[in-house]
């Protein structure tokens, strides 16, 4: 028997979903009161020595044949329009492989709707192209060697600022809102809750 099982996966206050495919026999649900003997007991990290004594190989710790390294470079300005990005020079420098701006990936976005690499600057720090290179240092010059002529524009720092009439726009659509459907997040009863708690604090 084959069938489609759904699942929902709570992470960081968000819940997410889940298919799986199953093939086989049912599995038998357990029993009440069953002894388990990993679930809801306390079971040792196997990787906690490898990690305390350094001995743990991280993502970071990996170099295979043929990997590129990557740089970011972010803007320094809280709102502004790319006028024009000069990569010419960066892309001279040997070991550089490819950089890639948003004219380069103009459909690419973020989960949250941005495109990848935006021409306009709505933060601190914004993404604005990525270089690979033959190694980290490489691509860290390459930063470096790249022109970017801004028009800054004006923001507020301020969140009280930020939500009155004639603010600066962060989004085309306002500062109270952001592009498509909000995502509305609820779990449990608070007052259920405070029905059930032995103790209730007010502060």
């Amino acid at each position: 028997m084959t069938r489609v099982v759904e699942n929902q996966v709570e992470i960081e206050g968000h819940l997410y979903e889940r298919f799986a495919i199953w093939s086989g026999e049912e599995l038998p649900s357990w029993p009440a009161n069953d002894q388990l003997a990993v679930v809801g007991r306390d079971v040792a990290r196997v990787d906690a020595v490898a990690k305390v004594t350094g001995r743990a190989t991280y993502t970071d710790d990996l170099s295979l044949p043929g990997m590129l390294h990557t740089a970011v470079l972010r803007s320094p300005h809280a709102h502004a329009r790319v006028r024009r990005i000069d990569v010419r020079r960066a892309a001279r420098l040997p070991g550089v492989r490819a950089i890639i701006r948003h004219d380069d990936v103009p459909r690419a976005t973020l989960p949250n709707g941005q495109p990848l690499f935006d021409r306009t600057v709505r933060y601190v720090g914004q993404a604005m192209l990525a270089v690979a290179a033959d190694t980290e240092a490489i691509a860290r010059a390459a930063l470096g060697q790249i022109s970017v002529q801004y028009e800054t524009l004006a923001f507020a720092v301020d969140p009280a600022v930020a939500v009155q009439n004639g603010a600066p726009l962060v989004q085309p659509c306002g500062n109270r809102s952001v592009p498509g459907n909000p995502r509305v997040y609820q779990r449990g009863d608070i007052r259920v809750g405070e029905g059930e708690a032995q103790v209730t604090v007010d502060l």
